[in-house]
């Protein structure tokens, strides 16, 4: 009896003293994790709205435009290993932050734009996805009623008695 006490007060604080449990990180290779928590440690400011500089020059957009590539490539790359809806999603608003910059770069100098998406315009140059349309909570919650009605049971009938026949006589017996 001692020695499970002891065995379950070693489990948990293995558990305790695990942090990586918390970000969902433990069913990866070593290898992939550090680098996932090394990049979500190092989390750029290129997913926030770009501001609107109307004298960038194209030195500093195509610089913009490769850094932001160059981050789409690896979430593509950890996307293709975890299948995460978290990374797809990150991707997009990258992808949508790329465009963004690319019409104002294609407005300056369409061959530097060129140059940077030559041979990856499938990962580039996609739409973003939309997103899946969503039940009104009414009626979603009328859907789950009317299933509930319709598994609940309904009155059983009344036993017959031994030797009946369905001729709607008995009455008359």
């Amino acid at each position: 009896m001692e020695l499970r006490v002891k065995q379950k007060k070693r489990a948990g604080t293995r558990r305790e003293a695990r942090p990586s449990q918390e970000n969902g990180l433990d069913d990866l290779p070593i290898e992939v994790a550090v680098v996932i928590d090394e990049n979500t440690a190092r989390k750029t400011t290129l997913v926030s709205q770009p501001e609107k500089q109307g004298d960038a020059s194209v030195h500093d957009l195509v610089s913009r435009l490769t850094a932001i590539r160059e981050r789409l490539f690896w979430l593509q790359a950890v996307w293709a290993t975890t299948l995460s809806h978290d990374v797809y999603q990150e991707a997009d608003r990258y992808r949508q932050l790329f465009h963004d910059l690319g019409e104002e770069l294609r407005a300056k100098a369409p061959d530097e734009l060129d140059r940077l998406v030559v041979g990856h315009e499938a990962l580039l140059l996609a739409e973003p996805i939309s997103q899946k349309p969503t039940l009104p909570l009414a009626s979603q919650r009328m859907f789950e009623l009317a299933g509930e009605l319709r598994s609940t049971p309904s009155a059983k009938p009344r036993p017959r008695p031994d030797g009946y026949v369905a001729d709607g006589l008995q009455s008359f017996l």
